[in-house]
């Protein structure tokens, strides 16, 4: 069950908690109502027959998520609260054209976040129960799962790393992102060393991405060297191949020696259990590397 609803910061610290159905609770604010906590609503694309009865299924696309949160108010009247400056305050709590960050609780389930921005607020004034319902929009209509799911390899000299299992227990299929560190190379790398992320899928099929680095010295003017970081990460909004090395990031993407097909981007869909890797091919073992692989579990609905 649904206990406390949460406002974090960017670096996501608690702003502010409000309690949900609890009306033993002391503080002065209480959610009386949430909406939009389901799976939203789907966008199919339906394509009428020309000559035949009825229509057939083209595709599907999930909708944003809308919620709407119904807040009551309970002032402290010895503290010098009233209903209106508990009502502005709320305003500054849920600001427009900002990015509200959230957190749900529940006693069943872990703790899960969403990114919304406000849409109206919307004041019960005249009523026995003052309240204001604010509609907030959803973007990206799954939930995150607090906590991140990191899994390292100790620092290695060797040309490939056993296989990472990386499982996923949300509901949603999700992608990941993999960060490879170089902690120590040598001066003179060979042109032709290819850097590889490989990634086992249940069934056996093995999907690979070559990153040469003759390529990398075309687009960033040097070979890879010590502190360098390629990070892979194959989210579906944020897919990108870069090298950070000091303060600038670099994209990479043509540094690949082959196109990737756009569905071997590395998904782990729900319930199942993948398998990741890396390697770096060369004549010679000269670079001495670590890396971790980072996972958030994103749910459909509470």
């Amino acid at each position: 069950m649904l206990t406390h609803m949460r406002l974090l910061s960017s670096s996501k610290e608690p702003k502010f908690t409000f309690p949900v159905f609890n009306p033993d609770s002391k503080t002065s604010y209480l959610v009386k109502d949430i909406t939009g906590l389901g799976p939203p609503p789907e966008n199919l694309a339906i394509s009428d027959y020309a000559f035949y009865d009825g229509a057939g299924f083209v595709t599907s696309r999930t909708d944003k998520r809308n919620i709407v949160v119904r807040m009551s108010y309970r002032p402290r009247l010895a503290e010098g609260e009233t209903v209106q400056l508990l009502r502005r305050r709320l305003y500054n709590m849920f600001p427009k054209k900002t990015p509200i960050l959230m957190e749900f609780i529940s006693d069943d389930m872990p703790a899960v976040t969403i990114v919304g921005y406000v849409e109206t607020h919307e004041p019960v004034i005249f009523s026995a129960t003052p309240a204001t319902d604010i509609s907030i929009i959803c973007p990206q209509p799954g939930f995150l799962h607090s906590i991140e799911s990191v899994i390292a390899l100790p620092n290695s000299e060797i040309t490939q790393s056993p296989y990472i299992t990386v499982s996923n227990p949300g509901d949603l299929p999700v992608g990941v992102r993999y960060e490879l560190r170089f902690d120590r190379t040598a001066p003179d790398s060979p042109d032709d060393m290819i850097v590889y992320f490989e990634h086992l899928l249940p069934n056996g099929e093995i999907h690979r991405m070559d990153i040469e680095n003759s390529k990398i010295i075309s687009q960033v003017g040097a070979r890879l060297l010590k502190d360098d970081l390629i990070i892979f990460d194959s989210r579906p909004h944020y897919r990108q191949l870069t090298l950070k090395r000091d303060v600038f990031t670099y994209n990479i993407m043509r540094s690949l020696s082959n196109r990737m097909n756009p569905t071997h981007w590395a998904m782990v869909p729900p319930g199942e259990v993948h398998k990741f890797r890396y390697g770096v091919l060369t004549p010679a073992v000269f670079a001495k590397t670590s890396a971790i692989i980072k996972l958030t579990p994103m749910y459909e609905g509470l």
